[in-house]
């Protein structure tokens, strides 16, 4: 009995754990950039992949279909993750938020590795125990679905969005006017000369939020030149909006949306690639791979 209540509470977590991480998906994604486990094309799938790892294993142990290898399975998965979030920990000393259960609920690196090292104590008690008689008259088949359901579920419900971004040749690229945006010229002039990446955000906006971050991430490998104009809207204000994303480009912010919505669009966030002060790029969130291509 006891056994059979620690399997569901441990398939439970592993799958709320897993489920959690969807929403925003790309919060974890951008988790997976900032610690140059993988570039930008890969990591996408990577966090599906580590999630329906995680659904998998947690659907086997909530349905109490814990043959050896689905505990030997989970064990290994909790002490790699054990593993690099100790790297975290001790070596870079990490205070930020793990992402073990997305950014809903906040855990430090050390905090995490004790629920991990909980976890594989409460594993190694489950290796005694016998599955489901029943489960084992279709193991085949029950296999063959959790597998189909963990992995198809994380590509369905935060399916990988691909877009195009807007590209402007020759005589038609726009012109980029910052007169309205800021009263300083220096700033102007040096924005206007070279290779530019200036990214628009609203203080407000979950997916510039988003963005800002993965932006941030990118730059650590690419090093562009980047300059953010952050409106500062009175529901979420820039300073909030700055202590989250934590970026290390510079920015202005900009009080009025009116003024932003002539250079930056009416969609945001809105990244332009500018060279010599003509925009030849203009980037959503779900095209800012385009940014690795940026000379």
């Amino acid at each position: 009995m006891v056994q059979n209540i620690l399997r569901i509470f441990l398939g439970l977590m592993l799958l709320f754990s897993g489920i959690i991480k969807l929403y925003p998906i790309e919060y974890f994604e951008n988790l997976i950039l900032t610690h140059d486990i993988v570039g930008i094309f890969i990591a996408p799938y990577l966090a599906r992949f580590l999630i329906s790892a995680e659904l998998f294993l947690g659907l086997c142990l909530a349905f109490s279909f814990t043959s050896k290898w689905v505990i030997r399975a989970s064990m290994t998965m909790i002490i790699g993750y054990t593993v690099w979030l100790s790297y975290l920990w001790l070596v870079k000393g990490e205070t930020e938020n793990c992402g073990c259960f997305g950014d809903k609920i906040i855990m430090t690196p050390a905090q995490a590795t004790f629920k991990n090292l909980i976890t594989l104590v409460l594993l190694f008690m489950l290796q005694k125990g016998e599955p489901f008689r029943w489960f084992q008259k279709f193991k085949k088949w029950i296999i063959g679905f959790f597998t189909a359901l963990s992995l198809s579920l994380p590509f369905i419900l935060t399916p990988v969005i691909f877009a195009k971004p807007q590209i402007f040749e020759g005589e038609n690229r726009p012109v980029l006017s910052l007169e309205e945006l800021t009263s300083d010229s220096l700033l102007i002039q040096e924005l206007n000369q070279g290779k530019k990446i200036i990214a628009f955000f609203l203080s407000s906006c979950d997916h510039c939020e988003l963005a800002a971050q993965r932006i941030e991430a990118m730059q650590k490998e690419n090093h562009w030149d980047i300059h953010a104009f952050i409106y500062n809207s009175q529901k979420t204000s820039a300073s909030v909006f700055l202590e989250k994303t934590q970026i290390s480009y510079s920015c202005t912010l900009v009080d009025s949306i009116e003024k932003m919505l002539p250079v930056a669009g009416s969609r945001f966030p809105s990244i332009l690639v500018v060279d010599n002060g003509r925009v030849e790029k203009q980037l959503g969130f779900y095209d800012l791979e385009e940014l690795v291509k940026t000379p």
